[in-house]
């Protein structure tokens, strides 16, 4: 009987060990990957620059410092699953986190990154006006900022995967819905110069569903 209980406290003991060991996201939130971000991904925003902002934030202060390119960004939005800087006046970064049906290095999350080029405008009501074409590139992470292969996590119909591989998009997160819309977009001058194709308008919206982005 003794040797019975004692295997069954033995055997308790060792599920609670191995429960102890495997990571748990519950309080796992953007802003501590924010924080833990490498300086590789954005080298002119430090450790401290970032931690700053997340500081301002929680004060209701400005978020807003400067940065190593003696520029400014600025944290703009911040959701337990999803932040917004402004790196520049020409570059966004929208960071999210993403619940994940299967472990990516022993923790159920991808993390999204969006860069934005060329959303600036002239720095004064002089400046010659200069449109500049509004692109996305979409970056996908474990939650040790491993970089994962787009092809991985983003599953396109053949005809939207051939377009947008072939033209610049923008890419929009929308926290409410959770869905990623991607839109084409043109390098075109307004108006366009004589002999340039402008490129076809699309927009497609796909839904993240704990392993995968697709149609919904």
């Amino acid at each position: 009987m003794m040797s019975r209980l004692a295997t069954c406290c033995l055997f308790v003991l060792l599920t609670l060990a191995a429960g102890a060991q495997q990571p748990s996201n519950t309080s796992l939130c953007v802003r501590d990957l924010f924080k833990q971000m490498p300086d590789s991904i954005i080298p002119y925003l430090t450790p401290n620059n970032r931690l700053d902002m997340l500081d301002f934030w929680d004060s209701g202060m400005h978020a807003d410092v400067k940065n190593e390119l003696d520029g400014h960004s600025q944290l703009t939005m911040l959701r337990d699953s999803c932040l917004t800087v402004q790196l520049s006046e020409a570059c966004r970064l929208d960071l999210v986190l993403l619940a994940s049906r299967q472990a990516v290095d022993s923790v159920p999350a991808v993390v999204c990154a969006i860069f934005t080029l060329g959303i600036g405008s002239p720095s004064s009501a002089t400046a010659v006006p200069a449109i500049k074409p509004r692109q996305s590139e979409v970056r996908f992470y474990s939650a040790s900022w491993r970089r994962l292969t787009f092809s991985d996590l983003v599953a396109l119909p053949p005809d939207d995967e051939s377009f947008f591989s072939s033209v610049p998009y923008m890419a929009e997160w929308q926290p409410d819905s959770r869905l990623l819309c991607l839109k084409s977009c043109s390098f075109l001058d307004v108006p366009s110069e004589e002999g340039q194709d402008a490129v076809p308008e699309r927009l497609i919206s796909i839904k993240w569903d704990g392993k995968i982005f697709n149609k919904p």
